[in-house]
């Protein structure tokens, strides 16, 4: 039916042809009553022959119209014209993807981008029980502004009548249109069981999905074949290749790639939802960068080949794998899958999450396009978030009556646990906040609303309060995310133990605590379960690779659930909802030299920091904290020449010998009991001990390579600075005031006289090497980051941690004349709480730095036990 611009459909007036297909002809038209274009499709004429079919139809584009989505074409209307039905939609300007894939293949990131738009349009229909059944290239549409559409939701079922006993498939070889081009690209993103002519339901939309990602990546369809049976054969009993040999593709995107493909239903992601959180997960650090050459299958290999042979089954990347074995003794509980909701839409720094007294509403702080972090009000029935309207707060806690605790004017260092302001009391109805405490790190609401537990840093050392004043733990090391128990009795904590890894503690009111949980590597955040009274945490045995666990308070613990990528749980609420953030999270390292007009990025892993500059400034020592180094941490040197690095060994490392020939690395991420010397070349790695240090933090060489300077503790002692006359002396302590641990390249003078050490107050002081009061620098605040000496010996290269752009200075320690050197800026600021780490040579000309920069997206999870 062919319909001529000028003809009235009811109040839409067509404008003229915009196409047709074998679905029917699409017209542009002019809605009268509102005053808006829209597009109609009048379907073809074997429609209106076929009451059932037309019935079906109306039904399914009834429903398909309840769909609101911004990733699904909004159906406006529905109707008939001359006896043939016709659908009114919104009008859309761009392409299909069909039409943008005949350029070729896509780029790895536009890939995720459209991939996760689709994943969550599909999550939306499955949601209202509307399954696609015909997901291809043709039925997605790319608008001018990169929004992927997905056309034609419930029209699939109207391709074939209902088979019998009920079930409805979609035809195998289409009645749609007998071209042989659009009939092989039709069967060649069906399912198996839709191959089969079995029931297809909503997982049949995901293996069609798989098959498009892989189809963006690699320019080729996946089961491409010369005819219909061929590609239906494929289909059933072939694995695809290898989307890409591309190394920006990440391994992790090959494998939610796989996980569609599955021929067995039972076996491929459960839900879209599944599909999407897999794709943020791969979708970080892995596309921003190169990755290990080591990492990448041949291109022959089949997706199921790498995906074996390249990470082990742990922490699979797609779906929850539930209720496996940990290492850590778990029980064998098995939980039904979760269901994940997506809160946030923006690409930001969420620093905190909380459930309000009504469990729905939820309230988050977060920092967009580098700007401080602000306090939301948002709920599950809506995308958009309320702002609060505070300048810049972080959230701590919300009360059972509705009141925040919240942290004013943040001041943050690399790490969001390092965060310390005034801790504020604000009505979640809004108004004033009211200050209560500075200089705080953290905090929580008792169950009575009245009291709170605090941790605040005083002389070196952390004290956890509960309530305000009460100190129930005095601790040398940090302690992370106190959180007080339902019945207001106990407060459970992180805290690190003298090997380096991370346990839980539960302290009462009177300061008596137990170990109810311990040697994690890693950690993301804990809270008590209101229902079960366990304590519900995030960690990790090895690297970053996390998932969730629970348990009480005789240590009896189990897994509740593996989580795709890298997630910090924020809060549980009393049906055991959970809020958890999923994180973007990758340390950068950058090098800039005399020779060079722009920076180089240096990463070699996942969490690639730079410590040191060998003596000839060739080389750089750099250090891996996340699951590439593995859960003690990776030693590497790397070539500036662009040569790939070189793995040395285990441990965190610090310094180069004053020779090069070797390095020194601290065993343990969170320091040891030794510290290890390890050969650049040939030779063997020497372990030494210090003894009475119980707990090294940091080590470098002097500059006559024989005494060594060391940060540690010895047991009950605060951390301290010492020198050691040799590898088998015993050491001298140089400071008895606490120092916090300095992340120096050179902070010995070059004559050997003076060490630059940031004392418990966070001020840089110089301390003499033969003993005596140290030395404060005449403009030198908290918070300013020594570097290292320059070649003078009288000056010291400083920075500030948490500022962007860091800003390198030369301080004259004697007069405190500061000169800035060098403004330091990521390309992209966005997640950047500041400069990790800065290294340079003596004379500043060459310089590398390092930056953790994490973005998050907010989940509310149910359905967990």
């Amino acid at each position: 039916m062919r319909i001529e611009a000028g003809a009235q459909l009811g109040p839409y007036e067509i404008v003229g042809a915009l196409g047709a297909g074998g679905m029917g002809e699409v017209y542009r038209a002019r809605d009268s009553r509102l005053g808006r274009e829209v597009a109609v499709k009048i379907l073809p004429t074997a429609f209106a022959s076929d009451d059932d079919r037309l019935r079906r139809f109306e039904q399914e584009a009834r429903t398909a119209g309840l769909l609101n989505h911004p990733n699904i074409l909004t159906i406006y209307d529905v109707g008939t014209h001359h006896s043939h039905p016709y659908i009114v939609s919104e009008l859309l300007d761009g392409e299909t993807l069909r039409a943008r894939l005949q350029h070729g293949a896509l780029p790895p990131r536009k890939t995720v981008e459209l991939a996760l738009q689709i994943a969550y349009g599909l999550a939306a229909a499955h949601e209202k029980g509307i399954v696609h059944r015909d997901l291809k290239p043709e039925n997605l549409f790319i608008t001018a502004d990169s929004r992927a559409k997905i056309l034609d939701f419930g029209l699939a079922k109207l391709k074939q009548p209902d088979v019998a006993g009920g079930q409805s498939a979609v035809a195998t070889v289409a009645a749609v249109d007998t071209q042989p081009g659009l009939v092989l690209g039709t069967v060649g993103y069906m399912s198996p069981e839709q191959v089969r002519g079995a029931a297809a339901d909503h997982r049949s939309d995901i293996f069609s999905l798989g098959t498009i990602i892989h189809e963006m990546l690699s320019g080729r369809r996946a089961f491409q074949r010369e005819t219909a049976a061929e590609t239906m054969s494929a289909i059933l009993k072939d694995d695809p290749e290898r989307s890409s040999s591309d190394p920006a593709v990440p391994l992790a995107l090959e494998r939610v790639i796989g996980y569609c493909m599955e021929k067995d239903p039972a076996e491929r992601f459960q839900s879209a939802k599944d599909v999407a959180l897999a794709l943020a997960a791969a979708s970080g650090p892995a596309l921003s960068g190169p990755q290990r050459a080591d990492a990448l299958p041949p291109h022959h290999r089949s997706w199921r080949t790498a995906w074996w042979s390249a990470a082990a089954v742990t922490a699979a990347i797609g779906a929850f794998v539930l209720g496996q074995r940990n290492a850590v003794q778990v029980s064998d509980a098995v939980s039904e899958p979760a269901s994940f909701q997506r809160l946030t839409f923006r690409r930001g720094f969420i620093s905190g999450a909380r459930f309000a007294p009504d469990g729905r509403t939820i309230v988050y702080s977060q920092s967009v396009d580098g700007r401080p972090p602000e306090v939301f009000v948002t709920s599950p029935d809506s995308p958009e978030s309320r702002p609060l309207g505070l300048p810049s707060a972080d959230v701590l806690s919300v009360s059972r009556s509705g009141e925040l605790a919240i942290l004013l004017s943040p001041r943050t260092g690399v790490f969001n646990y390092e965060r310390r302001g005034v801790l504020a009391r604000l009505p979640l109805t809004g108004g004033a906040p009211r200050p209560i405490l500075d200089d705080i790190r953290t905090a929580d609401w008792a169950p009575d609303g009245a009291s709170l537990a605090i941790v605040r840093q005083k002389a070196g050392r952390f004290h956890l309060e509960y309530p305000i004043g009460q100190v129930i733990r005095d601790s040398a090391t940090y302690i992370f995310y106190p959180r007080v128990s339902p019945d207001g009795e106990r407060v459970a904590f992180f805290e690190p133990d003298p090997s380096g890894r991370i346990n839980i503690a539960v302290y009462d009111r009177n300061g008596k605590g137990v170990t109810v949980s311990k040697g994690w590597s890693d950690w993301w955040n804990l809270a008590w379960s209101r229902s079960s009274g366990e304590i519900w945490f995030g960690a990790a045995l090895a690297g970053n690779t996390s998932a969730l666990y629970a348990v009480d308070k005789d240590g009896r613990q189990r897994l509740v659930a593996r989580i795709p990528g890298t997630f910090e749980m924020q809060d549980v609420s009393a049906s055991n909802a959970v809020l958890m953030t999923v994180a973007t999270n990758r340390n950068f390292a950058i090098y800039g030299g005399p020779d060079q007009t722009a920076q180089r990025d240096l990463s070699w892993l996942d969490q690639t920091s730079i410590v040191d500059l060998s003596p000839d400034g060739s080389t750089v020592l750099e250090r891996e904290t996340g699951d590439g180094g593995g859960t003690q941490g990776g030693v590497y040197t790397r070539s500036l020449d662009g040569a790939p690095a070189l793995r040395l060994g285990d441990g965190m490392p610090t310094s180069f010998s004053p020779d090069g020939k070797w390095v020194m690395a601290v065993a343990g991420r969170w320091g040891g009991r030794d510290v290890q010397v390890i050969p650049t070349g040939t030779g063997a790695t020497r372990r030494l001990s210090f003894p009475p240090i119980e707990v090294i933090e940091w080590a470098d060489w002097f500059p006559d390579g024989r005494r060594v300077l060391l940060i540690g503790r010895e047991s009950g002692s605060v951390r301290r600075l010492y020198v050691a006359d040799s590898e088998s002396s015993t050491p001298r302590a140089l400071s008895e005031a606490t120092v916090l641990v300095a992340d120096l390249s050179d902070s010995i003078s070059p004559d050997g006289t003076l060490v630059a050490a940031v004392a418990a107050d966070g001020v840089p002081r110089v301390y003499p090497v033969s003993g005596g009061t140290p030395r404060t620098v005449p403009g030198l605040i908290a918070g300013d980051m020594p570097i290292r000496w320059a070649r003078d010996g009288r000056s010291l290269y400083i920075y500030r941690q948490g500022e962007l752009p860091g800003r390198v200075s030369q301080i004259d320690v004697a007069t405190g004349r500061k000169t800035l050197v060098k403004e330091l800026m990521p390309r992209d600021p966005t997640g950047v709480a500041g400069l990790a780490s800065v290294v340079m040579s003596a004379d500043a000309r060459t310089y590398f730095y390092s930056y953790v920069q994490q973005t998050h997206d907010l989940y509310l999870v149910q359905g967990l036990k």
